[in-house]
């Protein structure tokens, strides 16, 4: 008995860890100061104002920039998955020359941190003509959504018995009939996982938007935040509106997609 209270103690500190920094930056955005951050816990209702979230949706051009977020995101979150599905699924049902070192091998391009690739990104965006565009970031997103995306789908095809193909072949299925009708609707948790882990990955990149992208008509919501800090001023309630907003799309699609991401990465561990 003591040890449930413990432990259900101990999950609502982390939950209230987790929960406050949303909950100050809205007290910020609908209470605070433009320029100050309300020290208030429990703010006056008298204070309460929409100015921030005003000036945000007119004078920040917050449209615009949230809609090429979420044209970049959609893009390599559709990209990211269709080529992570075919890739995994070549790995986990054919056998072919180096097929393990190809594995391991898209493991440990993990390991390399994004900053070190900048460089050599942008020279070869560069050489495509690719710099300053949509799709040169989709393609920037992809080279990091994809490997891991693989990995992990390739452990959870894995887990699929071979004889539920085995049948849908002997009915006449071709083998991509094989994977559209049969592999893709049991992998449901795993291809939204990676699914939601494609689109966080491009949603909250702050680098490779600044670097790639030079237009402030085709940038992105993450750059478009730091406009809002300047050497001579803060806005803070601006800035905590913008983060307010920028936030709610991926709550909701993680609220949407929570138990087939905990599902999938958990059978996508388990490897045959």
């Amino acid at each position: 008995m003591a040890e449930g209270v413990l432990v259900y103690l101990g999950l609502a500190v982390a939950t209230l860890f987790a929960v406050f920094p949303f909950y100050w930056a809205a007290v910020i955005s609908l209470f605070g100061n433009p320029y100050f951050p309300s020290l208030q816990l429990v703010p006056k209702f008298s204070t309460f104002t929409l100015d921030s979230y005003r000036n945000v949706l007119i004078a920040r051009n917050f449209p615009v920039l949230f809609r090429n977020s979420l044209t970049v995101c959609v893009a390599t979150m559709v990209l990211g998955v269709g080529v992570s599905v075919l890739a995994a699924y070549a790995l986990s049902r054919f056998t072919f020359l180096g097929k393990r070192t190809f594995g391991v091998g898209i493991l440990f391009s993990q390991a390399l941190p994004g900053i070190v690739l900048a460089i050599p990104i942008y020279f070869v965006l560069m050489r495509l003509h690719l710099l300053n565009t949509h799709a040169g970031l989709v393609l920037t997103y992809l080279t990091f959504a994809v490997p891991f995306s693989t990995w992990m789908l390739w452990g959870y095809f894995n887990t699929i018995p071979l004889e539920i193909e085995e049948a849908g072949i002997v009915d006449g299925c071709s083998r991509i009939g094989v994977l559209v009708r049969i592999v893709l609707p049991l992998s449901g948790p795993g291809v939204g996982a990676v699914a939601l882990y494609t689109f966080m990955l491009a949603w909250e990149d702050f680098l490779y938007p600044l670097m790639i992208l030079s237009s402030e008509k085709k940038q992105l919501l993450t750059v478009g935040a730091s406009l809002l800090i300047s050497s001579q001023a803060i806005y803070w309630g601006q800035l905590m509106a913008y983060v307010v907003l920028s936030v709610l799309p991926i709550t909701l699609l993680f609220a949407c997609l929570l138990r087939y991401f905990a599902t999938g990465l958990t059978a996508g561990a388990m490897k045959e």
